[in-house]
């Protein structure tokens, strides 16, 4: 839903046609009305969040959050439609209120499960509406281990899934960005994840991965199969040269 609003945002700012704009207002209408008075907004109940903290498996909630928050910000963004923030605010809120509370063993816990660019959507709210809640949000889904080694140069990727890590790149940069200079740490990591894939893992297509994973430094050939360059992992690294552009 995320992306198809977004899709229809750009159409709409690309054409000028009306029937992109009647149906964003449309779509928001609608899901206006599923917003809980929490600012909850999703097809899934609240309890699979609960079960991602006690450390049971819930698949991705974060990671279908993100493009549900998104998708609000970037249908604002480029559309202009103020419910589309109030609605992003609200979740965001929500959102907010729940990971503030972690401590760093519930962090480390919740972030083992993909959780998409929520560092990256929360940086762009608060960079809309300059709320200091949604900054400190989005540093709790930083993770600073890993920034730190690929920053030191350290190609570290090897074994990890591939989508689940690029999306925090465009968090670090997205941090810089709406930051300032003081913030180059991150800036200088996520230029350096983008050299480590490009260099070390990715094929003459463009894409990376196979199965989703990272696999061995410049062994990509010799470990191909017919699995590979998950299309996920070239939107995001789109994404990232783009910003690092």
């Amino acid at each position: 839903m995320g992306h198809y609003m977004t899709a229809l945002a750009q159409a709409y700012v690309q054409s000028g046609q009306q029937v992109f704009y009647d149906r964003l207002n449309y779509l928001l209408a609608e899901l206006s009305g599923c917003q809980a008075e929490s600012g909850y907004l999703s097809a899934f109940p609240e309890a699979l969040f609960d079960r991602l903290e006690e450390g049971k498996q819930a698949w991705v909630p974060w990671y279908t959050m993100h493009k549900i928050l998104a998708g609000l910000i970037r249908v604002y963004q480029l559309a202009a439609l103020p419910t589309a923030l109030t609605m992003a605010v609200r979740l965001g809120t929500w959102v907010a209120e729940r990971v503030n509370r972690w401590d760093e063993e519930k962090k480390t816990m919740v972030l083992a499960t993909e959780y998409g660019g929520m560092n990256d959507c929360l940086y762009e709210l608060y960079k809309e509406t300059g709320k200091i809640e949604f900054m400190l949000a989005a540093e709790k889904f930083d993770e600073m281990p890993l920034f730190q080694e690929i920053h030191d140069g350290r190609d570290v990727l090897m074994g990890k899934h591939a989508n689940t890590t690029i999306p925090k790149f465009l968090g670090a940069l997205n941090r810089y960005l709406t930051v300032g200079e003081d913030q180059k740490f991150y800036l200088e990591a996520a230029e350096r994840f983008f050299d480590i894939v490009v260099k070390n893992h990715t094929y003459v297509t463009g894409g990376n991965s196979e199965w989703e994973h990272f696999g061995e430094p410049k062994m990509l050939t010799g470990a191909r199969t017919n699995c590979n360059c998950e299309t996920c992992n070239t939107y995001n690294m789109l994404k990232l040269e783009e910003a690092c552009f």
